[in-house]
């Protein structure tokens, strides 16, 4: 489903301290012929393990070349309009007769927030000329691992979604978000949207903005001596 990049600094005026919280957002930042770290695309095994990065396609603008890589392809929809059940701008995991993923490395230890959601429509989409028709069969397989481990989510109106806070991370642990076939051709196009955000270390509401409402206490009381 959807992708972001963002960067954002908070200073905090006249204490000399700031913050910085950083964003990686999948269709964003998604990168066709080339993957840019910290993303790669590529397929899993059935049991969500075993990433393994797909090689770009020219012929088809996708990661993933047919049978010659289990029918898994990774894909950005720049139609212009909704395609396979794909909103336009956002990434699709095609897991036709393979198990598509996309795979994102943490580049630095830290704490992280990370929000997924994979599916959406069910319609028919576009006219039989162009092709486009309808995707997201496969949400209910959808799998979210972090550092191998698989991640509990939910299930509603045919979207599979996490929201996890506070996850520890080292650098160079992985997180993977992937379809997996039930077993069978069709329909495999898949609307995948994640979104990475590093919490600033301490915390903007925790050590860092409780060290300065301390500091302004002091600076009151010495103003007031």
């Amino acid at each position: 489903m959807k992708t972001r990049i963002l960067i954002t600094t908070i200073a905090l005026s006249g204490l000399g301290l700031a913050a910085q919280a950083t964003s990686w957002d999948l269709a964003s930042q998604y990168s066709p012929v080339t993957p840019t770290a910290p993303w790669s695309y590529g397929s899993v095994l059935s049991d969500g393990s075993g990433f393994t990065s797909l090689a770009w396609d020219a012929a088809t603008s996708t990661y993933g070349v047919g049978l010659a890589n289990s029918g898994a392809f990774v894909y950005k929809n720049v139609f212009g309009g909704a395609a396979y059940g794909v909103a336009n701008g956002q990434v699709s995991l095609e897991s036709d007769w393979g198990d598509a993923a996309v795979q994102w490395t943490a580049p630095s230890t830290g704490v992280y927030n990370i929000v997924a959601a994979i599916g959406g429509t069910q319609a028919t989409e576009g006219t039989p000329a162009v092709g486009y028709g309808t995707g997201n069969a496969f949400a209910q397989y959808a799998g979210l691992s972090v550092n191998g481990v698989r991640q509990t989510g939910s299930f509603s109106d045919n979207v599979k979604s996490w929201d996890l806070t506070d996850i520890s991370l080292l650098a160079g642990q992985t997180i993977e978000a992937y379809v997996i076939n039930p077993g069978g051709p069709g329909s495999g196009n898949t609307q995948t949207e994640l979104t990475i955000s590093q919490v600033p270390d301490g915390g903007l509401t925790g050590g860092l903005l409780g060290g300065a409402l301390l500091g302004l206490g002091a600076l009151r009381r010495k103003w007031f001596v």
